[in-house]
């Protein structure tokens, strides 16, 4: 039961990753965003069903409870409302170049442009990003020879708006993997108390069966 759930969390990880890798192309990143909150999602529904039959509810509640405590938590929960009705979440999307500071030679990061692809502010959102991505080293170019160039992405609404959506799908993956750990944790202690010694075993036999 356990490697199942670590197989739904691997592939919740794997969409998040995703993100990260494909942020300079925004339709492939909604992609694997739209693949990821739906992932994200089906790990708690899959815990419950999974031990439905094993007096666990008041486990499963009092840690339910801890992690809806977390105001950035409570967005994802209404987001995965959300998106069952509407698709995808409130984003938006932000066209960035770099330049090196003639003094130290660092990049510095300005935003050339940006809409919202998503929700009520969301206004010809794709039309424009397709006429940027296609001119998109003509309108950096206006500014400077750029070092670099990147897309950027932030929840509407979120509770630090300012924070790139990638990391805040990441650090909701984060905690939900640390609400599995512990209800792991605690569903062993009180039903399975060889468990830690059955785990030291297979650490010091370094993982053979034979």
């Amino acid at each position: 039961m356990w490697d199942q759930l670590k197989l739904k969390a691997d592939e919740a990880g794997y969409f998040c990753q995703q993100m990260y890798a494909h942020e300079k192309h925004p339709r492939i990143y909604l992609f694997y965003m739209s693949a990821f909150l739906t992932s994200a999602r089906s790990l708690t529904f899959h815990l419950q069903k999974q031990f439905k039959k094993r007096d666990t509810q008041k486990t499963y509640e009092k840690l339910r409870d801890e992690l809806l405590n977390n105001n950035e938590c409570k967005y994802f929960v209404e987001l995965r409302n959300h998106t069952e009705k509407e698709g995808y979440p409130p984003v938006k999307v932000n066209f960035l170049v770099a330049r090196k500071a003639e003094n130290t030679g660092n990049l510095v990061w300005y935003q050339h442009a940006g809409c919202s692809l998503f929700g009520e502010e969301e206004h010809a959102g794709f039309k424009f990003l397709d006429n940027l991505i296609r001119a998109e080293w003509d309108h950096a170019s206006m500014s400077g020879i750029p070092a670099q160039i990147k897309y950027t992405y932030n929840f509407i609404g979120y509770p630090e708006e300012r924070k790139s959506a990638t990391k805040a799908c990441q650090e909701f993956m984060e905690t939900l993997w640390y609400f599995l750990a512990k209800f792991r944790d605690e569903w062993e202690s009180h039903n399975d108390p060889e468990s830690w010694d059955k785990k030291f075993d297979s650490w010091l036999s370094g993982f053979d069966n034979e």
